[in-house]
């Protein structure tokens, strides 16, 4: 099926947000995520197969098929500074200042952790896909996935806590 301009436009607007910080979360680099989101739905516009699919696990496949095909012409990962990304509305630069810190270290300590993991820490808590969901995407098994994401809490939690490398 051929994706309509007007359909096109309302997922545009609706998943264009999810699918730039997956990617993103994949590569670091605002530009790379930014040029392989407008692809992904570029795909969509031309090659949408089967109007009965999720559209959003339909679109993070996309994505995730055109980030591996990025970086294995590339054979490496680009890694850029954090945005800032104000989604708090506190008036105290203080509370702010905290709120970035805590982001930062956040940041960091997931940067640490093997792409596997990171891409599931991603999926769950940022895409907020469920377990089942990231087992389709990803080809791993469910029991697989709550091992992954368990194990991965730990890490981060050990990480923070002893964030004096961060």
């Amino acid at each position: 099926m051929i994706i309509e301009r007007q359909v096109l436009d309302t997922l545009y607007k609706k998943y264009s947000n999810q699918i730039y910080l997956y990617i993103y979360s994949l590569c670091k680099d605002n530009l790379l995520a930014q040029d392989l989101m407008q692809d992904t739905f570029f795909k969509a516009l031309i090659s949408m197969e089967s109007s009965d699919e999720d559209i959003l696990h339909w679109l993070y496949k996309v994505a995730r098929n055109l980030y591996i095909d990025q970086w294995r012409k590339r054979k490496r990962y680009i890694v850029q500074g954090i945005e800032n990304i104000d989604i708090y509305n506190e008036d105290d630069v203080i509370d702010k200042l905290l709120v970035e810190e805590q982001k930062m270290i956040l940041y960091k300590a997931i940067l640490k952790l093997s792409t596997k993991e990171k891409e599931v820490v991603e999926l769950y808590y940022f895409s907020e896909l469920n377990q089942q969901d990231i087992s389709n995407q990803l080809g791993m098994s469910l029991g697989n996935i709550r091992v992954t994401l368990h194990r991965s809490k730990l890490k981060l939690k050990k990480i923070i806590t002893d964030h004096k490398d961060l």
